[in-house]
């Protein structure tokens, strides 16, 4: 079926899922065939609301329930998949304009690539908060390069927004690693895995607007639990892999560098790093998050560093193949 199944893994985000689904069915694209919904039993009335769209829609809508982990919703959503493109995007993202057809285009005119498009947040939630306007920073920005497209790292792959062919999938057997039980790094060693079996990942103009509005709190967690779960399977499964992220040579006190100088240093940047420190320090970015005045992305990037450092020294205390985590953010430091 040469059209787009469009697979979306989620879990109780009833009201950007909403979203989603309303700009999917006004965009009405002709090549879209269905929308998979791999869901782990919500309890939010997410299912009700797919049934509701079953009933109002022309596409199809697919929905099923699996384990709380993307790695395992996402291939679900792979193997349910009846179209010969794919395209991924998370619960809290929304399309914009184009969107499908960027993607369609890409994977009709390119074998063995994955194609990346750009993640932003909307300028009314950059001007009223710091916190969103330092996380948009973040993200990779794709929309200044026109109509061309550029070569990213495994670094720097975007599943929250990535489209493939299924053909290319099945035939170099190419799935998520359903072993990263904590947050993040999953969506890394597929671009891994991806590369070492002759893929290309590729930028294009496909947009979404990211609707993540967690706080510095829950952003740091997010971070302290990507170095204590994924960065921390991903050093089981390729070490090497975890030495070319960048902050690695920052932050992972194992890291080889090849002289002394560049040892000490790092080594004093880690001794700079206060978890302590970093708990105060949230607790001013809270309260100062909606005067643009005390914007500091020094002071943002101060307080991940030391929780990402947290979770690295927290690796030895945690299994989460004896006990996983019941959600993402379970996990918090103390």
């Amino acid at each position: 079926m040469n059209g787009i199944s469009l697979i979306i893994p989620t879990y109780n985000r009833i009201e950007f899922l909403d979203k989603i689904l309303r700009f999917i069915l006004l965009d009405n694209y002709e090549n879209l065939n269905e929308i998979i919904v791999v869901d782990s039993y919500s309890i939010d009335g997410t299912k009700q609301l797919i049934e509701n769209y079953q009933f109002e829609s022309n596409i199809s809508i697919r929905y099923k329930n699996a384990s709380n982990s993307i790695s395992i919703k996402r291939n679900e959503g792979i193997k349910l998949a009846k179209s010969d493109f794919l395209i991924f995007i998370d619960d809290d993202c929304v399309p914009t304009k184009n969107f499908f057809k960027y993607h369609y285009e890409a994977c009709l005119n390119n074998i063995n690539q994955i194609n990346c498009g750009n993640v932003y947040f909307a300028d009314q939630f950059i001007k009223s908060s710091n916190v969103i306007k330092y996380r948009n920073s973040r993200h990779i920005p794709f929309l200044d390069i026109g109509n061309g497209s550029k070569n990213l790292s495994f670094q720097n792959i975007v599943t929250m927004n990535m489209s493939l062919r299924k053909k290319d999938i099945l035939s170099k057997n190419l799935y998520f690693n359903e072993g990263f039980m904590g947050y993040g790094m999953e969506d890394n060693y597929f671009g891994l895995e991806a590369i070492k079996l002759g893929f290309q990942i590729k930028t294009n103009q496909a947009s979404i607007i990211h609707y993540d509005f967690k706080g510095i709190s829950l952003h740091a967690i997010k971070l302290y639990n990507t170095a204590l779960g994924g960065v921390g399977h991903l050093s089981k499964l390729n070490q090497n892999a975890v030495w070319d992220l960048r902050y690695s040579f920052y932050l992972e006190k194992d890291f080889p560098h090849n002289n002394f100088f560049k040892k000490y240093y790092t080594t004093n940047i880690r001794l700079l790093l206060s978890f302590k420190l970093s708990k105060i320090l949230i607790k001013f970015l809270i309260a100062t998050d909606h005067l643009s005045f005390f914007y500091s992305n020094v002071l943002f990037k101060y307080v991940g560093a030391s929780y990402y450092l947290k979770g690295i020294s927290d690796r030895k205390n945690i299994n989460f193949f004896k006990d996983p985590p019941k959600d993402w953010y379970v996990e918090k430091p103390k």
